[in-house]
């Protein structure tokens, strides 16, 4: 029997390791999602502002590279099934 308790003992370790791990990729996964929604919207602001003033480059140069980075990451995740 004391075979037996150390092999649950040790299945319930392994479950509570794994739970934790699941719990820290969700989060982190959810904080470069939150990372990357902020430097997005902080590119097209900044976009924004240079196009209001006249410097029409940098602002093509920043709202394109920013927009078009959040437009193929929407559709390479539409197309694979899953969100990233």
């Amino acid at each position: 029997m004391r075979i037996f308790d150390m092999a649950e003992r040790e299945q319930g370790n392994r479950i509570t390791v794994e739970n934790q791990q699941v719990s820290e990729a969700i989060s982190f996964a959810k904080r470069g999602q939150y990372m990357g929604f902020g430097l997005a919207a902080a590119c097209i602001a900044a976009g924004t502002y240079l196009a209001a003033i006249g410097q029409t480059w940098p602002a093509v140069v920043l709202l394109g590279g920013s927009l078009g980075t959040v437009v193929a990451a929407f559709f390479r995740s539409k197309a694979t099934g899953k969100a990233e």
